[in-house]
């Protein structure tokens, strides 16, 4: 699934030079939804647990292809002037076709097997999905606590400013004496 974090790029990049003049503007903020895309596209634990789910998915295709008919396909040749046979060419070709008859329940225990293991790991393709998901959302919150926490800080700066110049335009007036 590594394509889908170029495609996200070149999503973005799209979206950015068709918004100006070519040039992409500067970012400003994401959303939470855009972000979540981007932490999931980038989070190697998902790459990684997406990469062992097919893996576990080709596993169960396998053990259920064994239990149908296999058919294999052989030819050989040689030529008795070598040395290995009686001076003629001798040419062997065939078809081959097995299938299991009994197993002692071996194909269904493999079969239990596999997509036991095939759901083992999307279980923990959904546990890195939620783990990105937690760590973007902190992060998320984190920034939205820290501007607000700025704006506040800026807006108590501004109004201690204020303040100061009132109290500087009272002792002018001598409204009030720079002892009060």
């Amino acid at each position: 699934k590594m394509r889908w974090r170029y495609r996200l790029i070149l999503l973005f990049a799209g979206w950015s030079l068709a918004a100006g003049n070519g040039f992409p503007e500067p970012p400003t903020c994401l959303a939470f939804e855009q972000a979540v895309l981007v932490g999931r596209a980038l989070d190697p634990a998902i790459q990684e647990a997406e990469a062992r789910y097919a893996s576990a998915d080709a596993q169960q295709a396998q053990v259920r292809a064994s239990a149908r008919p296999q058919v294999s396909a052989y030819g050989q040749t040689y030529d008795g002037a070598s040395g290995v046979g009686d001076g003629r060419i001798n040419n062997q070709y065939g078809l081959s076709v097995t299938q299991r008859i009994y197993d002692f329940g071996r194909s269904r225990l493999d079969q239990q097997r596999a997509r036991s293991l095939a759901e083992a790991v999307a279980f923990e393709l959904e546990g890195a999905e939620n783990s990105s998901g937690y760590a973007v959302a902190r992060a998320f919150l984190d920034v939205l606590r820290r501007t607000e926490r700025a704006d506040t800080s800026a807006q108590r700066n501004t109004y201690m400013l204020d303040l100061i110049g009132g109290l500087n335009v009272r002792v002018e007036a001598s409204a009030i004496t720079s002892a009060e």
